[in-house]
């Protein structure tokens, strides 16, 4: 009986391994998320067929709302309990590829001027901080390709009556939740050119973050979450040089 179950157990193990394995391409990308990678690196020049320049476009979009960045030239981090920063979020260009450019997001620019909530000419003229924003806002998670819609907005340079008065230096933005591990995202755009400036993603509950925008422009804010759709409490505001 040993003899048989060993006989048969040799006839299984050369049975198997006559079964020819199955080629792996490993070219080819393994999911989406590395085929959608794959496209995002791809070159635009003068020869690609506009419809796959918006697939090209619309996969790198993916891959920079997924990741934090702010645009060339600005400053943006987060502060910790203490009001010391703890993360200093890379520009673009440290980032991605130089041949990258910032996301447009012009479909939006018509709501994003519609949330204008404070002019210029209605900055009181104070070094004091100024609030831009303070009450409820529904965040849901990113959407990808443009995160979310900016839920308020403001000038950054403060003239009356065709005066230069002051220019904002930092805006504070701050989300607050009663779950205390649950992080936010926040994110921040041109409404006058409907370019993003940046996206800042998992800060912690109830931390601030701080960007020092352009002077000059409408800037618009918005959020989201990974961890926590629903209500939160958003605070923004702003302090001014003169």
């Amino acid at each position: 009986m040993k003899k048989i179950s060993v006989a048969l157990l040799v006839l299984l193990l050369v049975t198997t391994m006559s079964i020819p394995a199955v080629a792996i391409d490993l070219s080819e990308p393994t999911s989406a998320t590395s085929r959608e990678s794959e496209i995002a690196y791809m070159k635009i020049d003068e020869t690609t067929p506009e419809a796959e320049e918006e697939q090209i476009l619309a996969a790198r979009n993916e891959i920079i709302f997924s990741t934090s960045w702010v645009a060339d030239g600005m400053k943006c981090y987060i502060l910790n309990e203490d009001g010391n920063i703890e993360k200093v979020i890379p520009n673009f260009s440290d980032v991605f590829p130089e041949d990258w450019e910032l996301p447009d997001l012009e479909d939006q620019e018509e709501a994003l001027k519609s949330l204008v909530l404070w002019q210029s000419e209605a900055m009181p003229l104070s070094e004091d901080m100024q609030p831009f924003y303070n009450d409820s806002v529904w965040l849901s998670k990113p959407s990808g390709q443009y995160n979310t819609s900016p839920f308020c907005s403001f000038s950054t340079t403060n003239n009356v009556g065709g005066t230069y008065r002051g220019h904002i230096e930092k805006v504070y933005t701050n989300g607050y939740n009663a779950n205390s591990d649950a992080t936010y995202n926040v994110g921040y755009s041109n409404v006058d050119t409907g370019k993003s400036l940046g996206f800042t993603e998992r800060i912690p509950e109830g931390l601030p973050c701080i960007c020092e925008p352009p002077s000059g422009i409408t800037l618009g804010v918005r959020a989201s979450t990974y961890t926590d759709p629903g209500l939160w409490t958003m605070k923004v505001a702003g302090t001014y040089v003169y």
